[in-house]
């Protein structure tokens, strides 16, 4: 299996000065930062967005595991 380089889990993320941070648990460093609208409807997707990118570590990891029980 291809191995990846990433920054570990688990990642959150803080709604904060009308941005989204997604951090990890050292809560150093900033991951990804999102922009939010300023229209209610799109700030939604916005969050939406954000819990998505913060659940990378976990869909990988279970995705390598889907992956682990095919070769068996």
């Amino acid at each position: 299996m291809k191995t990846t380089s990433h920054t570990p889990g688990p990642w959150h993320f803080d709604e904060c000065d009308g941005a989204l941070y997604v951090t990890d648990d050292t809560q150093i460093g900033t991951i990804a930062e999102i922009m939010t609208a300023k229209v209610d409807v799109e700030l939604d997707q916005d969050k939406a967005n954000a819990r998505l990118i913060s659940a990378a570590p976990d869909l990988l990891d279970a995705l390598q595991e889907l992956a682990r029980s095919e070769e068996h």
